[in-house]
């Protein structure tokens, strides 16, 4: 699953991010309305786990990108 999150600080204002792996389809619906109340700060580099044990899940949400801080 691919989504966004907001970033604070950062030279872009999203950061795209997937789940390190599957999710359950009956909870995404759920997983993205979490994740338009997120916001995380710069810098990132992809890769971070910017959310562990998404709903219990035992999936995280990853950044799929870097995002450095805004100048």
């Amino acid at each position: 699953m691919l989504c966004d999150v907001l970033v604070v600080g950062g030279e872009a204002p999203l950061v795209s991010v997937r789940t390190s792996k599957p999710f359950p389809k009956d909870k995404v619906f759920a997983l993205m309305d979490a994740l338009a109340l997120l916001e995380v700060k710069s810098p990132i580099k992809s890769g971070d786990v910017l959310l562990e044990n998404a709903l219990g899940c035992g999936a995280g949400v990853v950044a799929t990108k870097d995002v450095g801080v805004r100048i």
